[in-house]
């Protein structure tokens, strides 16, 4: 197997997850036990691994330092301009690491942690964003579960303006019968949605009327989005997305108040359902500096902060 992929076994069970670091340290497969079988949670696209399907199409993307779209390929940070692509055709998404290969830091059979550094693997170098960052992402697999936690650090003698998502794509059922896969509940923990103007959030929230139906769980066959939440459900400071299938198995994405957003997407091939942590609306900046509350983040030189996401499988 290439040195690129990393594949993590909890020998007992069976359970076992596998990162692609060329293709932006992205865990695109993970099975857990369900009625003593392991099961594939995550959809990716087949040959993934090789280099087939768009970077943020398979697995779980990790979206730094900025998730979804922005509305021009320059930004303006504090007076001071940057080209986030050189491409003027194409506008900028989910940041500059989930197609970029990482560094491995080190593994253990259950447990793996790699590192970007933006000024060393990006594309465009540090000259791209207003400081240079250091990400870390570490991988501890259980029989019953995938955690992962990522580090963000500030490496630049500046202040880092940062957001953070995760974009699993979680298959809708054990089997591969559509029938089922329609069947599928899912459970969003949510109160509000996203006003928009075209592909871009405003900043205003606006409450949902079936709030109480979304967390007792629709069917994936009345589910066709691609659209932001807010206004979380937290117990013990954790929110929780669901899927129930008509085995009885029920997949859990949790996570902490770092991520006060929630996207949910379903491609259009229907095989996956997308549910996103996210620590602030797209396009941050902009709306920062026009003085509209993104959730954007700051860390200050030096300084390193953490954000924790969880999948099980029961």
């Amino acid at each position: 197997m290439s040195d690129s992929l990393i594949t993590l076994t909890e020998a007992v069970s069976g359970a076992t997850a596998v990162i692609a670091l060329d293709r932006g340290c992205n865990c695109f497969s993970l099975r857990l036990p369900h009625q003593e079988q392991p099961t594939e949670l995550l959809w990716s696209e087949p040959g993934f691994p090789q280099g087939a399907g768009g970077a943020a199409h398979s697995g779980i993307p990790l979206l730094f330092p900025f998730p979804g779209r922005l509305a021009s390929n320059r930004i303006v940070w504090q007076g001071e301009e940057f080209s986030v692509t050189t491409d003027p055709g194409e506008l900028p998404i989910h940041g500059f690491v989930y197609d970029r290969p990482w560094r491995l830091l080190d593994r253990t059979d259950t447990t793996a942690s790699a590192e970007f550094v933006l000024s060393r693997d990006g594309a465009d170098g540090a000259a791209c964003w207003p400081a240079d960052f250091r990400l870390v992402a570490r991988f501890a697999l259980t029989a019953a579960s995938l955690t992962i936690v990522v580090e963000i650090e500030n490496v630049d003698c500046r202040p880092l303006p940062w957001g953070l998502g995760l974009h699993p794509y979680f298959r809708l059922a054990a089997t591969a019968s559509p029938e089922d896969a329609a069947a599928c509940r899912v459970q969003l923990p949510v109160a509000q949605t996203w006003e928009m103007e075209g592909p871009f959030a405003t900043g205003e929230f606006r409450e949902l009327g079936n709030a109480l139906s979304l967390h007792l769980g629709m069917r994936f066959s009345q589910i066709d989005l691609d659209l932001g939440f807010t206004g979380l459900q937290w117990f013990d400071e954790t929110a929780t997305c669901r899927l129930l299938d008509t085995t009885g198995r029920q997949v859990s994405i949790a996570w902490g108040p770092e991520f006060p957003h929630l996207v949910v997407y379903t491609p259009p091939h229907r095989e996956a359902i997308c549910l996103e942590p996210w620590t602030c609306l797209p396009d941050p900046l902009r709306l920062h500096e026009a003085g509209i509350a993104s959730g954007l983040r700051l860390l200050a030189p030096g300084e390193t902060i953490a954000a924790t996401v969880t999948i099980t499988q029961g």
